[in-house]
């Protein structure tokens, strides 16, 4: 699979006009970049649920709803989705030809 990866990358870069050597530069780059968003997102769904968590858990049974509970249930999903989001457009801004490359790799390699 790793040759097959390799050829695919030198005939990208023959395509897009590019060689290896500022190919792999970008390609960390756009993945730095995608590491840099997820963490943020992910501490900023960390502090929010913190904040939310006593005002929705009453510890008094008889005033406990699972109702309270969907606003962390709500901010853990948008969190997800605006991750997914957010990790995709970075990568296509900070660099298109490695965002390009790594989607067509990933599309090569079997589903498991």
């Amino acid at each position: 699979m790793g040759n097959e990866i390799s050829e695919v990358i030198n005939i990208l870069c023959e395509r897009l006009g590019t060689t290896g050597q500022y190919l792999i530069p970008e390609l960390m780059k756009k993945n730095v970049a995608e590491d840099i968003v997820l963490g943020i997102i992910s501490l900023i769904i960390v502090i929010v649920s913190i904040y939310f968590l006593p005002k929705t858990w009453k510890y008094d049974k008889e005033e406990y709803s699972y109702w309270t509970t969907i606003p962390i249930i709500s901010i853990v999903i948008f969190g997800c989705i605006l991750m997914v989001v957010l990790t995709d457009a970075v990568g296509w801004i900070v660099s298109p030809t490695a965002k390009t490359v790594s989607y067509i790799i990933n599309a090569m390699r079997p589903i498991e």
